[in-house]
């Protein structure tokens, strides 16, 4: 989502004209919009960090996991682009650890069956 025009932004209460209502009504559409962008920040956090937690309990060997999104806890206080990153480098590393270790048991069990 792009980010909010900053000439479209109101400005600070203290230089904004009219009564308070006026006022409250012109930034409402902006206070509208950052929210649906936190919306959606909170559910860019909640599937990485969910796909996180699913293939962690995979390459754990957890053979039962509650895939369920709604189950992982994001921290709201920090929504940034740079800590969503990490996440996405922490998910693409143990997806990596994930396929070796895939790799790992499909050449173990291929020897088993050749050596039987």
């Amino acid at each position: 989502m792009a980010p909010y025009p900053r000439d479209e932004q109101p400005g600070p209460p203290e230089k904004m004209v009219g009564t308070l209502k006026e006022q409250l009504d012109s930034i409402t559409p902006a206070l509208r919009e950052m929210q649906l962008r936190k919306q959606e920040r909170v559910k860019q956090f909640q599937a990485v960090q969910g796909q996180i937690q699913k293939i962690s309990a995979e390459v754990a060997g957890q053979s039962e996991y509650d895939d369920s999104s709604s189950n992982v806890i994001v921290n709201k206080n920090d929504l940034s682009l740079k800590k969503l990153e990490e996440y996405q480098i922490e998910l693409q590393r143990i997806h990596n650890e994930k396929v070796k270790q895939s790799a790992i048991c499909f050449v173990r069990g291929s020897i088993n069956f050749t050596l039987n």
